[in-house]
C-alpha cells in the first residue's frame, strides 16, 4: 500500500493498527525499493558541478 502512494495514516486506518508508529515500523522497515526511489528522488534536488578533469 506505502509503495502504491498510501500514507502510513491510511494504511493505519485501513489495517486497524493501534498507532502510527507500530505501522511505520513494520511496512517501512520492509520497503528497500521506496527506499532507494526516495534517495535517488532527492538526489535529483542536489544541484552539481559538472566533473572537470585536472
Amino acid at each position: 500500500m506505502l509503495a502504491a502512494g498510501a500514507s502510513i495514516k491510511e494504511i493505519q486506518d485501513t489495517l486497524g493498527h493501534a498507532s502510527y508508529t507500530m505501522t511505520a515500523d513494520i511496512y517501512t522497515s520492509v520497503l528497500e525499493e521506496l527506499k532507494r526511489t526516495t534517495a535517488e528522488a532527492t538526489t535529483k534536488l542536489i544541484p552539481r558541478r559538472p566533473y572537470r578533469a585536472a
